[in-house]
């Protein structure tokens, strides 16, 4: 009778054993470091005016944008005016100065004329690439200067994907 005890509990702990499966492969892990890339039309630019200061901005969706990146994490654009080169923001070039806002799940892009100087909107397609880095990945790496790095290094740096 014992041996039928014992014989049925072991069967029982490793039926147990059994259905604790450890299947990983279900779980998704998003990246340290990923891009976004956004095509913004020529006709996407409003006109605007901030306390006398008079240019042109964009907002777009940025879904991967989060909160905890927005908040602990890094975001860094680059825009591609057709040349085939991104060109890190903020820049001045041209007399227009370019900077971007962030938001969780947004962005805006203005265009400012220095000194006042009255611009137009872009006339072509710009390209912009979104390298958004979680906070976590940023902590790995605390030797690191983003604002030092070119888009390679920081692709390189932080695995981007």
């Amino acid at each position: 009778m014992k041996l039928i005890k014992h014989m049925l509990m072991l069967t029982m702990a490793t039926g147990g054993l059994v259905a604790c499966n450890d299947n990983d492969d279900d779980i998704y892990i998003p990246p340290a470091a990923f891009t976004d890339h956004v095509s913004i039309s020529a006709n996407s630019w409003e006109p605007f005016e901030n306390g006398g200061v008079y240019g042109y901005l964009t907002e777009f969706e940025v879904p991967d944008l989060t909160e905890n990146i927005h908040d602990n994490g890094a975001v860094l654009v680059y825009l591609d005016f057709g040349e085939g080169l991104f060109d890190a923001l903020p820049q001045v070039y041209n007399d227009v100065s370019i900077l971007y806002n962030t938001f969780p799940y947004s962005l805006e892009i203005q265009m400012v004329g220095i000194n006042n100087i009255e611009i137009d909107p872009p006339s072509g397609e710009i390209l912009c690439k979104i390298v958004l880095i979680e906070g976590a990945a940023l902590k790995a790496h605390p030797e690191v200067d983003l604002k030092k790095m070119t888009l390679k290094e920081v692709e390189r740096t932080f695995n981007v994907q």
